[in-house]
């Protein structure tokens, strides 16, 4: 019976860099692009020809991070080899959700866990020793993992078919009275969405040079995901239509009226692939070192320290560097 849960620290930073920006003025206060992605851009003056609430959802930030602790996997298994020289493992596995959940405030949100999604799969672990020489020896371990994750509701924001940043646009309610303010369509399209993330595959062969007390590591992995299926769960035609730009909030936003409206966005016109994760393939190559010792006559304690780079075959792909530093303590 294992059990593990790690503490994780999640930062994301987008470096949005906005080039020839200049700030234009809406009422009486100048704007930049900036404030716009930021969720500072508001103009509530009676009156005004530009009356519009900021954005709250989908907003843009250099850097986010959260911590805390990731999901629970349990796993019940079965030694079927256990020897000093070799071992095979087998076991079935259970994730349990402990992780944050997105919230769809900010882009690429810093997740840890699955995002509550109840996870099921089983695990491989082989190992043998290839090499041995007086207190040094060489090993080579090979893991391979398979989890399908089940539906669950995540926050996400749907794109507009045929409109490049279209959930950016400034939107209204078909019919709404003169001087309401517009709003992103992002604050609307943002929402919680049925998402499937299906399979999940990854797999290791790590070499293992041991001397004494001390391990050093060197290991390559390849990491496959199944693309998502994801539903929506409630969407109601002709309640959102994207302005033009030339509208004018004094007058009531009539889509009757062509020029007020540069689309009205009805559930066919949803770009739901604009917040689906694709099918994800990427390799890791990683090095670690560590050093255990006994305590008592019978308690291995260890410590160690490691990097990886994890790089992808696809845009859609995350690469990612990774440092690490763990203590383990067996009885």
């Amino acid at each position: 019976v294992k059990a593990m849960a790690p503490f994780v620290h999640v930062a994301n930073t987008t470096r949005i860099k906005v080039t020839d920006s200049h700030k234009v003025a809406l009422g009486t206060t100048e704007f930049s692009l900036e404030n716009f992605f930021n969720g500072g851009v508001s103009v509530a003056t009676v009156g005004s020809t530009n009356l519009q609430n900021q954005l709250t959802r989908a907003k843009i930030a250099n850097s986010r991070s959260q911590m805390g602790l990731a999901d629970l996997d349990v796993a019940l298994g079965y030694k079927f080899l256990y020897r000093d020289t070799k071992h095979c493992f087998a076991s079935i596995d259970l994730t349990i959700p402990t992780g944050n959940r997105s919230q769809g405030e900010w882009l690429f949100e810093s997740i840890y866990g699955n995002n509550h999604h109840v996870g099921l799969g089983a695990s491989l672990d082989t190992g043998i020793q290839i090499w041995k020489s007086g207190k040094s020896s060489a090993d080579v371990f090979w893991t391979a993992r398979y989890k399908y994750l089940f539906q669950g509701t995540e926050t996400r924001t749907l794109g507009v078919k045929d409109v490049k940043l279209g959930h950016y646009y400034m939107a209204g309610v078909p019919g709404q009275a003169a001087n309401k303010p517009l709003f992103p369509a992002a604050n609307v399209l943002t929402q919680g969405l049925q998402v499937k993330p299906g399979s999940v595959f990854d797999s290791m062969i790590d070499f293992s040079f041991n001397s004494c007390k001390f391990t050093v590591d060197i290991g390559y992995s390849l990491f496959w995901k199944d693309k998502e299926s994801i539903r929506v769960k409630k969407f109601e035609n002709g309640k959102l239509a994207l302005a033009a730009a030339a509208f004018n909030t004094i007058g009531a936003f009539e889509t009757s009226v062509a020029a007020n409206v540069f689309k009205v966005v009805n559930l066919v016109d949803l770009d739901i692939d604009a917040a689906k994760t694709p099918s994800l393939l990427s390799h890791k190559l990683s090095a670690g070192m560590g050093y255990t010792a006994t305590m008592y006559k019978k308690y291995l304690a260890s410590v160690g320290l490691g990097a990886s780079y994890e790089f992808g075959t696809t845009n859609a792909d995350v690469e990612n560097y990774a440092l690490w530093a763990k203590a383990a303590f067996s009885f």
